[in-house]
């Protein structure tokens, strides 16, 4: 027992023995994991940050000459303005006017669509006609 404590003492090992390695092996040695953390990363980019200026219009009083970052920031005021304008219940129902009639036409269209291709019995078709469902599918989430 006491052989095995002194070979274990003997076995561990210090910092100064540890090569310290460089930010650019760490990234070679870990390339495939960054690899697939790249769609990831890139859906927050695009999704988290590109509408970033579009959310930054709402609070900022727009002048076309100067553009979104040289506008005067107003804060809240142009919520006020909406909320004591009287508009803001015309415009919430218009919104969900829309939603409501996009989803009315377009749930049924996608049935039929659906059904149509699944009566297709041709194998070459049927890969085709799934990725055509999906594009269909993913496109609309964003009309």
């Amino acid at each position: 027992m006491v052989k095995a404590l002194k070979m274990a003492e003997n076995a561990k090992v210090t910092k100064e023995q540890v090569p310290k390695m460089s930010f650019w092996k760490k990234v070679k040695k870990s390339r495939v994991l960054l690899l697939m953390c790249l769609p990831a990363i890139l859906f927050f980019f695009l999704f988290s940050y590109m509408p970033m200026p579009g959310i930054w219009v709402a609070f900022v009083k727009y002048n076309y000459r100067d553009g979104i970052s040289g506008s005067d920031f107003v804060g809240l005021r142009n919520f006020e303005f909406l909320a004591t304008s009287g508009k803001l219940f015309s415009l919430t129902k218009i919104r969900f006017f829309i939603i409501w009639h996009l989803f009315s036409w377009g749930m049924p269209w996608q049935c039929l669509w659906q059904f149509c291709l699944m009566k297709c019995r041709v194998s070459g078709l049927r890969r085709f006609r799934r990725q055509l469902c999906f594009f269909l599918t993913s496109f609309r989430r964003y009309w």
